[in-house]
């Protein structure tokens, strides 16, 4: 019996350190110090597995203004995980948030703490007297920290019709004049690969974030002389990894019956998309339209709250894990900058135009647009003529009113395409249907 009652004692405190240590974060706190919270990119909190099981994130827990995101997938012992948090607000002054994170291997939650300042646009204005100077900062993908590079810019703009070209410190910083406009803007720095997107710059955005994603170095493989046998097989293995990436996706749309798709996806993600999980349903749809995708289209996916910006341009249509892993991350945050997030979407749809194919952009909103001096009827009438050169718009919507659902309704059927309701009543292949209605090679002709 004694024995037993040693045993015991001197196990507990083992276990309780065990699993205090399991789950060590690099850092629990962060401060953005002044900040823009609508504007400025989350904070990254990384945290080492140093147990021996694989590790995963089971959920979060933080004040509603806090936005969590994190790879829904396991650590393998000694890696590194990234849990991604921002703090967005309409609210002014200093802010203090607790975040909870919970694990699979430990009991308890392990608390982080955000904080800041959040102040106006006009006090970020690097000149308060002139709006058009900006503030350019490019950042890491994937770290959100700042290119310690020199970055090569280019931000060509359609309204001007000129070209704006600088350099950031090794920083990845750059003061510069930048006037409203709709912008294409390309990037370049050492250690990166070449960044191309478009993106509307409003009045009030003194400071403008752009990420950039690390090149891949490829080293060279040595191939030791194997047989012949084995050289087939690995050969046959190879061919069978290609095939399970590029998988054939001709049974649901053959490409002898539907025409090549160049789809360009354009998300509300506002706060409002969070009411009765119309975000998550939207996902479920177009996720089984993404999977019926072939090598022959195209999809640019651009999202907007507020402010519109492009997460995938011009991706092959069979790139399917690519392209449902990045809408799986949405979220929805921020405020409603509509008008703008439909320009963008026209000029990546008119940049990526095919010929004698479907040009068409998919709208999911929940609301009226704003964010723009634009009347409705200059709305409708853009709508009309891109609709004339081929660029139709269907609308998935989850509105309630009346007055809004007319809006919506009347836009899709100028914009030649169809307004479809999502109610709770979900059917899963609602875009592909109208995918399908679309680029039938028997609606080549422009019957709509």
């Amino acid at each position: 019996m004694k024995k037993t009652v040693v045993i015991i004692l001197i196990l507990i405190p083992f276990f309780s350190f065990s699993q205090e240590e399991i789950v060590h974060f690099i850092s629990t706190r962060y401060n953005w110090g002044d900040m823009i919270s609508t504007q400025f990119p989350p904070t990254v909190f990384k945290f080492i597995n140093q147990g021996t099981k694989p590790l995963t994130i089971l959920n979060s827990h933080a004040d509603y203004e806090v936005k969590i995101s994190y790879p829904h997938t396991f650590i393998a012992p000694n890696d590194t995980g990234i849990l991604y948090v921002k703090y967005e607000s309409n609210s002014v002054g200093p802010f203090s948030k607790i975040i909870e994170v919970n694990f699979n291997l430990i009991d308890t939650p392990i608390k982080l703490l955000i904080e800041g300042n959040n102040v106006s646009a006009i006090s970020c204005f690097p000149d308060a007297k002139d709006w058009t100077r900006r503030k350019v900062c490019v950042i890491d993908s994937v770290t959100k920290e700042q290119v310690k590079e020199e970055v090569n810019c280019k931000f060509f703009c359609y309204t001007t019709g000129k070209t704006i070209q600088f350099k950031t410190d090794k920083e990845g910083k750059a003061i510069v004049i930048l006037p409203i406009g709709m912008y294409a803007i390309s990037l370049e720095s050492n250690g990166y690969k070449t960044t191309e997107l478009s993106q509307n710059i409003p009045k009030t955005a003194p400071v403008l974030f752009f990420e950039m994603a690390k090149a891949k170095t490829v080293k060279p493989v040595s191939v030791p002389d194997i047989q012949t046998s084995t050289s087939h097989h690995v050969s046959e293995t190879i061919n069978e990894s290609n095939s399970s990436v590029f998988q054939n996706s001709d049974e649901e749309l053959p490409k002898e019956l539907y025409r090549s798709n160049n789809i360009v996806f354009l998300i509300d993600i506002s706060k409002s998309m969070q009411s009765n999980h119309r975000l998550e349903k939207l996902k479920q749809c177009m996720d089984v339209l993404i999977n019926a995708l072939r090598d022959n289209d195209i999809v640019t996916i651009v999202v907007y709250n507020t402010q519109p910006r492009v997460l995938i341009e011009s991706e092959n249509g069979l790139k399917h894990s690519v392209l449902t892993t990045t809408i799986d991350t949405l979220s929805p945050t921020g405020f409603t900058n509509s008008v703008s997030g439909l320009e963008m979407a026209y000029s990546f749809a008119k940049k990526y135009f095919v010929n004698e194919g479907n040009n068409q952009i998919i709208l999911a909103t929940d609301g009226e647009f704003t964010g723009s001096s634009m009347s409705e009827q200059q709305m409708m009438t853009l709508v009309a003529e891109n609709a004339e050169r081929g660029i139709i718009i269907s609308i998935v919507g989850f509105a309630e009113t009346k007055d809004i659902i007319g809006t919506l309704q009347n836009m899709a059927r100028l914009g030649h395409g169809s307004f479809i309701q999502i109610n709770d009543q979900l059917d899963q292949r609602l875009l592909i249907d109208e995918i399908k209605s679309k680029s039938s090679v028997v609606k080549k002709d422009k019957q709509y």
